[in-house]
């Protein structure tokens, strides 16, 4: 049980167990005893049952090692282990380098995913726990004792569960080394795994493709992924589309937003008090695969929103201590603050789509009347602005 866990003591000894049952032949002194159980019990059959077992918690000792990477990531640990990379891996990853052709070693997404990782390590972990009143339920008998093939059955699904997030963290492989490897080798090899795991945009697009070719049983699970890993991303287009605006401070979002900058001081009748903002596309970026049809969209959304902030600093109206953009233009904060179901969900039933559209629409009609009445009050200012 402390090795399904993950706990590196006891899986160093289920690792010395495997190695003495499997290197002995099965004892064939059962064959003599009429219990089937007891004949399938030689030193090979546990020493296979206890390397599943070990391989099982493996995959949970080194998922737990992938979720304190990506949470709490060392950037000078990154470039020294970045060293050890192999010339492929550096071409593969070419399209993940910030500014200045390094390697970014953090992410917003790659966070995300890794306390979605967490979440699921809990429920195993809470899972495991319930393991003696399942087996008490099943059985006649009022023995406390679980034998170790009751382990081994009852925690099947779980141990297939971990498996397959241990192969969407592209580790599973490593855990397969359990009892051939050093305990440390395996470490090592995991820690390179891990800095050569997708970033960013192509971790979405890599578990997207996970998920549209995903067996039934772990559709799920990766479906619980992939949303959670998604929601830094939304939040970037939500700040956007609806804020003109974009805090990326690992550089992921396709789009590159620098802070407004005033023109230049020149002649008389410049608008020195209107600031200009620069946007454009982030080079080397990768852009999620479901929204490259989209980008172009993406980008003009927020870019119509800056004009029409730019507009409406002209009018004098706005600006003042009673009226701010707010009143005109329909920003995230003015109605998802109350709904948090209006926060562009992925995922939807028909009922909350029809909520969604009802609750919207009533707040449009709010604002339009809003605008109405604001609009008879706009005083707009007109200057000559002359070229420098």
């Amino acid at each position: 049980m402390n090795a399904l866990q993950g706990i590196e003591s006891a899986l160093i000894t289920i690792e010395n167990l495997c190695a003495a049952f499997c290197s002995d032949p099965a004892d064939r002194t059962f064959h003599r005893i009429p219990s089937l159980w007891k004949r399938s019990s030689s030193t090979l059959a546990l020493g296979k049952i206890l390397k599943s077992i070990g391989r099982s918690g493996c995959v949970v000792f080194i998922l737990h090692k992938f979720v304190d990477h990506f949470k709490n990531f060392n950037f000078d640990e990154s470039l020294s282990c970045s060293k050890l990379m192999n010339s492929e891996a550096e071409e593969n990853h070419n399209d993940r380098k910030g500014e200045g052709g390094e390697h970014h070693p953090y992410s917003l997404v790659n966070q995300a995913f890794s306390v979605a990782v967490q979440k699921v390590l809990e429920g195993y972990i809470c899972t495991l726990d319930t393991l003696f009143a399942s087996v008490g339920l099943r059985r006649s008998s009022k023995t406390v004792e679980v034998t170790l093939l009751e382990v081994y059955l009852h925690t099947k699904e779980l141990r297939s569960q971990i498996e397959a997030i241990g192969n969407i963290c592209n580790i599973h492989n490593i855990a397969l080394c359990f009892s051939v490897s050093s305990f440390e080798g395996l470490i090592a090899k995991a820690n390179l795994e891990f800095h050569k795991f997708p970033r960013g945009g192509d971790l979405l697009t890599y578990l997207y493709t996970q998920l549209r070719v995903a067996d039934p049983a772990h559709t799920a699970l990766l479906k619980f992924l992939f949303l959670c890993s998604c929601e830094p991303y939304c939040e970037f287009i939500r700040s956007w589309i609806y804020k003109a605006k974009i805090s990326d401070p690992y550089k992921e979002f396709v789009m590159e937003y620098v802070e407004n900058t005033p023109y230049p001081p020149g002649k008389a009748g410049s608008f020195s008090d209107i600031r200009l903002a620069t946007i454009r596309e982030r080079d080397g970026v990768a852009v999620p695969c479901f929204l490259k049809d989209f980008s172009i969209p993406l980008v003009r959304a927020g870019q119509q929103l800056q004009v029409l902030m730019k507009l409406l600093e002209l009018c004098s109206h706005i600006g003042t201590v009673n009226h701010t953009y707010e009143d005109i233009l329909p920003c995230w904060s003015g109605f998802s603050s109350d709904h948090p179901y209006y926060a562009s969900p992925l995922t939807f039933n028909q009922g909350s789509i029809e909520a969604m559209v009802l609750a919207r629409n009533d707040y449009y009609k709010r604002m339009l009347e809003k605008l109405d009445t604001i609009l008879t009050k706009l005083e707009i200012r007109y200057q000559q602005v002359f070229a420098s």
